[in-house]
């Protein structure tokens, strides 16, 4: 098998399977932060939706003027913090969208140079079979000169 250093591009190749190796764990970061803001938005609504039953539960009760107007109050407050968490969800994917295309792109690189090392490594064993092909031919071709010379002295 082919040392690495043999190929010129190695140093190259190394450098990018390490960035390659950096961006997935970017890639992965930015996944998890992605769930996570999900996660947090989903558990936002399914309060807000508690938040609303309780509500309507109460306006049914008839409660008092003021406490519907506390109420009404923390839900568009809850409002407006699920818009800031819908933001920060569409921010995240954004982000783990960018670093996925980054990731790709790296991929893309390492195995275009993977694929030049490996038509490398086959021009050197091809050389190399050459090289040996020729070795032989000239033994044979001088084994039969010898043989032709005993052959003529011979006679």
């Amino acid at each position: 098998m082919m040392d690495m250093d043999d190929f010129k591009l190695a140093p190259v190749l190394r450098y990018r399977r390490s960035l390659e190796d950096a961006l997935r764990r970017t890639f992965t970061e930015k996944q998890e932060q992605r769930i996570a803001e999900a996660e947090a938005y989903e558990a936002l609504s399914a309060r807000r939706k508690d938040h609303l039953r309780e509500f309507a539960e109460k306006l049914e009760q008839g409660s008092d003027a003021s406490e519907n107007r506390l109420y009404m109050d923390y839900l568009v407050r809850m409002d407006d913090e699920m818009g800031v968490r819908k933001q920060a969800v569409c921010a995240a994917e954004e982000a783990a969208e960018i670093a996925r295309g980054r990731l790709i792109e790296a991929v893309r690189h390492r195995k275009s140079l993977e694929r030049l090392r490996e038509k490398y490594r086959a021009a050197r064993e091809k050389r190399i079979q050459r090289k040996e092909m020729r070795q032989l031919d000239e033994l044979a071709a001088s084994r039969f000169n010898r043989a032709q010379a005993k052959q003529g002295a011979g006679e």
